[in-house]
Formats: C-alpha cells, sequence, structure tokens
C-alpha cells in the first residue's frame, strides 16, 4: 500500500516539476521530453523505495519529495544551457550570413566600379581616336611641285611635300622613278596619337630640258667652188639626260602628241637644214635641229657666205640692183626675212607673201629677222 502511493506521489511530484521545467526553459525538442521522462522514471523509483524503507510515514515522503524536487531543478539549467548554446549558434550563423552578404555586397561594387572605370577609359580612348582622326583628316598635305623633271634617277617623295601640321608625322615607301614618264601615284601615311591616315598625291615626270647645240662660229666664208662639210661647223649637239645625239639625214616619224609627256623616238638626233651651192656666190643660211627622244626640240642658225671674185661680185649686184632681190614677209608678225631663211619656211600659207620691193621700202613696215639678217 505505501509503495503504492509512494508511486502516486512520485507522479505527481514528477508531473508537476516537469510541466514547471518545461515552462520555465520553453524546451520543445524530443531531448528535453526525454530528459523529463528519465526524471520522473527516476523519481517514482526513489519514492517507491523510500516508501517501503520507511513504511509510508510523512517525513519520508517529506524528504524524498524534497530531493525529488533537487533533483528535478538540475533540469531547468542544463535546459538554459543548451537554449543558450542554441541562441549562440544562431547568432554565429547570422553574424556569418551578414558578413557573407556584406562581402557580396563589397565585391559587387567592386566590380561596378571596375566597370565604369574601363566604360570611361573606353570612352576616352574613342575620343582620343575621333580628335586625332579629325587632326589627320584637316592637315594639310601639300607638294612643293606637281611636275618633275625627267632624268635617269630617283627622287625622295618626302622632299616634295609640306604639312601644315608639325605634330602629324608623315612616312612614305619606296622612292618615284624619274626615268619613267607620265603620272605617278605616291601614298602618304599621316599619323597622330596613335591614328593612320594615307593620301595620294599625284606627281607627273616631264621632260622639258631641250638639246643643246655648240656652234664653232655663227658665220663662215668660203670661197666660190670650195668644198665644205657643213658638220665641220657643229662642235657638239647633246641632251642633258640623253647625252650625245647622232646626227641623221632624214628625221624619224614621232611617236607621240605632246612633248616633254611621252616618248617620241627610241633615242634623241640632229640634222643639218638648208641649201648650201658653193659654185653659187651667196650668202646661204644652215640650221641645226635637235631633237632628243621626248620631242624636245632645239636650233640654232649658222650662215655661209660663198665669196665670188671681185669683177663677178660687181656683176652680181649690178644684176641685184636692177631685178631685186626677193624678201619673204610675215604678215602677222611683220617680219621680213631672205628667202630660204627657215623661219621663212614656217610661216603659214595666208600670211606669207613675197616681195622684190628695195629693203629700204620693206623696212618702213617691217622689221628685219634677227636670223637671217636680211
Amino acid at each position: 500500500m505505501a509503495e503504492r502511493q509512494g508511486r502516486q506521489m512520485g507522479v505527481q511530484l514528477a508531473t508537476r516539476l516537469g510541466a514547471q521545467s518545461a515552462t520555465r526553459s520553453g524546451v520543445r525538442s524530443g531531448a528535453g521530453l526525454a530528459k523529463i521522462c528519465v526524471v520522473v522514471l527516476v523519481l517514482m523509483t526513489l519514492l517507491g523505495l523510500v516508501a517501503c524503507s520507511s513504511g509510508g510515514g510523512s517525513a519520508g515522503q517529506a524528504e524524498i519529495a524534497q530531493k525529488a524536487s533537487s533533483a528535478a531543478s538540475v533540469e531547468p539549467s542544463q535546459s538554459e544551457q543548451e537554449a543558450q548554446a542554441a541562441k549562440e549558434l544562431e547568432e554565429k550563423q547570422a553574424a556569418e550570413k551578414a558578413a557573407a552578404e556584406k562581402a557580396a555586397a563589397e565585391k559587387k561594387a567592386t566590380e561596378e566600379a571596375a566597370a565604369k572605370e574601363a566604360a570611361e577609359e573606353a570612352a576616352a580612348k574613342e575620343k582620343a581616336a575621333a580628335d586625332a582622326k579629325a587632326k589627320l583628316e584637316a592637315a594639310k598635305l601639300e607638294p612643293t611641285t606637281s611636275v618633275l623633271e625627267y632624268s635617269d634617277k630617283t627622287t625622295d617623295p618626302m622632299k616634295l611635300v609640306t604639312c601644315g601640321d608639325d605634330s602629324v608625322q608623315i612616312a612614305v615607301a619606296g622612292a618615284i622613278d624619274l626615268s619613267k614618264l607620265g603620272k605617278q601615284d605616291v601614298a602618304y601615311t599621316l599619323t597622330a596619337d596613335g591614328q593612320s591616315l594615307q593620301r595620294t598625291i599625284t606627281f607627273e615626270v616631264c621632260d622639258t630640258k631641250k638639246p643643246k647645240i655648240e656652234l664653232d662660229k655663227e658665220s663662215v666664208t668660203i670661197e666660190l667652188g670650195a668644198t665644205y662639210d657643213p658638220l665641220t661647223n657643229v662642235k657638239s649637239v647633246a641632251d642633258p639626260v640623253d647625252g650625245d645625239l647622232k646626227k641623221i639625214d632624214t628625221p624619224p616619224e614621232a611617236k607621240g602628241s605632246k612633248p616633254g609627256e611621252q616618248r617620241f623616238y627610241d633615242a634623241g638626233w640632229y640634222v643639218v637644214e638648208g641649201e648650201l651651192d658653193s659654185g653659187k656666190a651667196d650668202k646661204y643660211f644652215l640650221t641645226v635641229r635637235a631633237q632628243d627622244r621626248n620631242g624636245n626640240e632645239a636650233s640654232k642658225q649658222f650662215t655661209v657666205t660663198v665669196n665670188a671674185p671681185k669683177t663677178e661680185q660687181a656683176q652680181v649686184g649690178a644684176t641685184q640692183e636692177s631685178s631685186g632681190i626677193t624678201y619673204v614677209l610675215n604678215t602677222n608678225t611683220k617680219k621680213f626675212h631672205r628667202l630660204g631663211c627657215p623661219d621663212a619656211d614656217r610661216i603659214k600659207p595666208k600670211n606669207r607673201r613675197e616681195s622684190n620691193d628695195p629693203r629700204e621700202e620693206i623696212i618702213k613696215d617691217y622689221k628685219p629677222c634677227a636670223k637671217c639678217n636680211p
């Protein structure tokens, strides 16, 4: 009987203590409930044992109840420690989460700043490139000449241009071949601030230098019937580029149409034009005419006077007084020439007129030719 009562008291006490402990600690986990059950069983066993040993006295029951209360008081302390540990774990996890979120935010901010800086740098480079391109487009690259003299050499294209902007660098590849007549395109590269632009300038190679003719004398006098070769009065005929020119009897047919711009002949040449009759006393006009291979022409005239015996000269003078001398008049230039003068042969038919009037009459309206000196 006493044992039964002790168990009942133990159950009641354990139930009350467990409820109080659960209320104070707020334990909801399965582990807390398990511990309460263990305490209850221990209390029931103690109460049962005490009841059996003491015969169920009230003093014994009180002692048992006190011990059970002391034993039960341990449980709230352990539950609080677990709650504290759980709280600390939760706080630690929260702190770690906050730290991770902060690190992520800082990383994002760093990436955004880097992206902004890269965008600004790209925009700056793009603007610099646009400014450099505008500078190159505005730079005036001008040739100092467009026509180059033909020769057997080459020339540096850098020496043929000027640029208005000193900050712009100019480069060119290769050289201009002056031995090739015609137009040649030269590509210049302009560079500024890392940007480049190409400009093309066209040069034209032309041969404008005439051959040079050197005569021994401007005037030659020979005796009637003497043998005379006009070539003996020609010292040299040469071109600055082609060199010595060869004497030919008949001028070749020209291949070109614009002297100096395209090749006219396979080689330069010269001829001696005019008639000379050493068997007839008179003054003869001979012309040395030369052309280089590119069609540049030069000419020089000299006179050959064939002297007659004095008696014959008097007769010739008398004949000339009676019959008169034939002069060639140029009605356009208002000059008059001796018959046979090369310049007279070049007068257009519409401007040419022959006259036997005395020189004193003709010179009133016309000027004498400086070459044949009529």
